[in-house]
């Protein structure tokens, strides 16, 4: 009996010690994924650029020409104008909606 009071003390700061390992470990890999995400897709998975709709309603269109387009979730039609995308493409921006960045 006294054998087991007198080990307790050191399983429990042993098991401390593993717990406290444990936990470094895993926020180190939690950063780390965290870290290599930010070069990954953009948020939804998908590529990044506008959608087929706002490319099609620029077709045959300048930039700055109106245009409108149906939003690829609600199916709403948005009035807007022709510009040119980073990649080059000329696609229909919302209006409001803030300029592709270059």
């Amino acid at each position: 009996m006294n054998s087991t009071l007198l080990s307790l003390p050191a399983t429990t700061a042993r098991r401390t010690r593993i717990a406290t390992f444990g936990i470094g470990v895993g926020l180190a890999l939690f950063v780390a994924s965290m870290a290599a995400g930010q070069s990954g897709p953009p948020p939804g998975g998908g590529k990044s650029g506008p959608p087929p709709e706002a490319l099609s309603a620029c077709n045959g269109k300048a930039i700055d020409d109106s245009c409108e387009m149906n939003t690829p979730r609600g199916g709403q039609s948005v009035p807007g104008q022709c510009v040119t995308t980073p990649d080059k493409q000329l696609a229909c921006l919302p209006q409001g909606a803030p300029p592709p960045q270059n």
